[in-house]
C-alpha cells in the first residue's frame, strides 16, 4: 500500500492484516524502492500523495520500470469522489477504485476481486 497519511495506513493495515500480508510505503520514493526489491500481488495506491509525484504518476512509473507491475492490479484509494475523478483515475490505468472513507468489507471486496 502507498499511503502518506499515517492514521489511514494504520486503519487500512488493520482492515487487511488478518487475511493478507501488507507492507506500507509512505512516499513515492519508498514505494519505488520497495517495488524494486519485492514482487507484490496488488498495490493499493493513494492518489494525493502530497509529493512531487501523485499516485497516478507513481503507478505509471512502476508499470514503465517493471514487467512485473504491468500485469498486477492497482487499486486507487482516494477522497476524490466525483464521477469525473473516477473516470480520470480509471482511464489512467487503475484496475479499480475505492473512495475514502470506506469500510473494511468494501475494501476486502475489492482486494478479493
Amino acid at each position: 500500500m502507498v499511503e502518506d497519511e499515517k492514521i489511514n495506513a494504520i486503519a487500512i493495515t488493520k482492515f487487511l492484516d488478518k487475511t493478507y500480508s501488507i507492507e506500507v510505503a509512505s512516499t513515492p520514493e519508498v514505494a519505488l524502492e520497495m517495488c524494486k526489491l519485492n514482487n507484490y500481488a496488488l498495490i493499493l495506491m493513494d492518489i494525493n500523495l502530497k509529493s512531487d509525484m501523485d499516485g497516478i504518476e507513481l503507478m505509471r512509473e512502476l508499470k514503465r520500470k517493471s514487467q512485473t507491475y504491468k500485469g498486477i492490479p492497482f487499486v486507487a484509494q482516494t477522497a476524490y469522489s466525483m464521477i469525473s475523478d473516477k473516470k480520470r483515475i480509471m482511464n489512467s490505468g487503475f484496475n479499480d477504485y475505492i473512495v475514502k472513507p470506506y469500510t473494511r468489507s468494501a475494501l476486502l471486496e475489492i482486494v478479493e476481486k
